[in-house]
Formats: structure tokens, sequence, C-alpha cells
């Protein structure tokens, strides 16, 4: 999703790739869930964002799992 390759995905990047899948009315659904990852806020999801994401995602799951 890093299209532009400066180690953070944008809002925009991710709705470039996702825009074959993703309906017009679930852009906000997406924005809210872009804005919750990006800690900084500075607009982009740089790598310790997505590993601090991907790490609660695996605690949630794992948790539920039990």
């Amino acid at each position: 999703m890093d299209l532009d390759g400066d180690a953070r995905v944008t809002l925009q990047e991710v709705q470039t790739v996702l825009s074959q899948c993703v309906k017009p009315d679930e852009a906000a659904e997406l924005e809210r869930m872009l804005a919750e990852v990006d800690v900084n806020h500075d607009g982009a999801i740089d790598y310790e964002e997505y590993r601090t994401y991907c790490a609660v995602l695996c605690a949630v799951h794992c948790s539920a799992r039990h």
C-alpha cells in the first residue's frame, strides 16, 4: 500500500489500493479506522503504528479464542 515508497501509508494510498473493493458508504468507516491507527495524527500510518495495531489485533483475537 505504500505507493510512493516513503515507509508510511496515507489515507490516499489506502483509498487508491482499496478503491475497487470499498463501497462509497464504507469510506467514512475506513477513515475512522485509519485515524484510530494514526496515533501521532500526522495523516499517515508509519511502521511502528502499523506494528502496534497488528499486535493489538493479535492480542484481541487470541484472547477471544480462549
